[in-house]
């Protein structure tokens, strides 16, 4: 769908639905360590081998991506087809994976951001319990701990890439705690993850993790350099506003709309690998990753978010707001999302009044059925990127998507009603 030229465009909020957490400086930053390194393998420099190990103080390993990690986890440490109890809701790449695993999966229930415990089944019937936290917060499981307890050898991984503040990690119950350190993520090496291991019951679980990740091949420092090199036109367009405002005003010249190129440049570049991504961290990353171990400051711009995220719910009706809010949370990480009425006409209604979005990349549920839980999921702009004044904008104009698209969703569910043809769909919309 083009851009239509009658129709009005109100000013642009310059933020898109992504920002290098790492901030411009710290990119280039990396970006000359790994021409550094590169320059270093041509002129025969080598790396002090110590400086190569994954390993890092407090159960900390390293690697090239959080997905290589949980790999290694699911197939060397969870029996083939072992019962797994997982959240509804992953990483694209998480889910992906276990559907195509034969391990035998059930599901847990939840109540917006508390898992209900499984009531006809115990901790013996499970190898492992994989649990994806979201929007700035972790789930509420308080019969972990004793499930622990009853079946010791129970693996308890947690993905808490969109989870609660680091110094909330509850390694009393946890194994692992899995985190991204992607482009957009917190924190941000511009690539990367890494492992949290902190599991008495599993002793042997640290240094299993971390040979298997230096037993892959090593990324190489040319992969590195231009994997960054690729990265400058996107860190600009994300975080460097009179790139957003350039990029917009040459997408409208060609006919385009906001939703149209924020589709098509994200597609083209994604925030990870879709593939190859089984190597082991080359020596620049791992240069880049030095200050993982001490996450004050990342802490600090998760504190962040969720002030932002809270202005911005704050600045809508009592109304919009519990509608926005998605699962009851007014919390957020490093992603800012809100709920609407629908994806399209919402995401125009948005695109009009200058809020560049996109609907949902990052979850995926594992059952279809459970799609609906997280329908009209739709990722806001980069609050980082925004003033408090331009939250407010951002807030008035999802209250008027839910004023006009709402509302004629309202009408056209009503008038269904009428005439007897309520589908299972009406059903869900007027229950949410």
């Amino acid at each position: 769908m083009g851009r239509d030229r009658n129709e009005e465009y109100g000013p642009l909020i310059p933020a898109v639905p992504a920002f290098a957490t790492s901030g411009i400086s710290k990119f280039f930053y990396y970006l000359l360590c790994s021409f550094l390194h590169l320059l270093g393998g041509i002129i025969g420099w080598k790396t002090p081998r110590e400086a190569l190990s994954v390993r890092r103080k407090g159960n900390m390993v390293l690697s090239q991506s959080c997905r290589c990690l949980f790999r290694i986890l699911f197939e060397q440490h969870i029996p083939m087809r072992g019962k797994v109890l997982i959240t509804p809701f992953h990483h694209h790449s998480f889910t992906r994976l276990m559907r195509t695993s034969k391990h035998q999966y059930h599901i847990l229930k939840f109540n917006n951001l508390e898992l209900l415990e499984p009531q006809d089944m115990s901790a013996q019937d499970f190898s492992a319990i994989i649990i994806t936290h979201m929007l700035g917060k972790d789930f509420k499981a308080p019969w972990l701990s004793r499930w622990k307890e009853e079946n010791p050898k129970l693996l308890i991984v947690e993905d808490r890439v969109q989870g609660d503040l680091f110094s909330k990690e509850q390694t009393d119950v946890y194994d692992v705690s899995l985190y991204s350190t992607g482009q957009d993520k917190l924190p941000n090496f511009m690539g990367g993850g890494f492992a949290r291991v902190h599991s008495q019951n599993h002793p042997k679980l640290f240094d299993q993790l971390a040979d298997a990740v230096e037993a892959l091949p090593f990324e190489s420092n040319w992969d590195r350099f231009t994997f960054l090199v690729k990265k400058i036109p996107t860190v600009l367009i994300y975080n460097y506003r009179p790139a957003t405002i350039a990029i917009e005003k040459v997408a409208a010249f060609f006919g385009m709309n906001r939703n149209d190129l924020t589709d098509k440049y994200r597609k083209k570049n994604p925030g990870f690998m879709h593939g190859g991504y089984m190597i082991r961290p080359s020596p620049a990353l791992i240069q880049a990753m030095e200050t993982a171990t001490d996450l004050t400051h990342w802490e600090e711009m998760q504190i962040e978010a969720t002030r932002r995220y809270r202005h911005y719910l704050n600045s809508m009706s009592s109304e919009a707001r519990e509608k926005a809010m998605v699962f009851g949370s007014d919390a957020s990480c490093c992603y800012f999302f809100s709920r609407f009425p629908d994806t399209v006409e919402s995401r125009h209604c948005l695109g009009v009044n200058g809020v560049v979005t996109i609907s949902n990349q990052t979850f995926l549920p594992f059952r279809e059925e459970d799609q609906h839980y997280i329908d009209h999921l739709i990722a806001m702009p980069s609050f980082f990127n925004l003033s408090d004044d331009e939250l407010a904008i951002v807030a008035k104009a999802t209250e008027c998507a839910w004023n006009t698209v709402g509302k004629l969703q309202d009408a056209s569910n009503e008038q269904d009603d009428e005439e007897g043809e309520t589908t299972a769909t009406d059903i869900m919309s007027d229950t949410e």
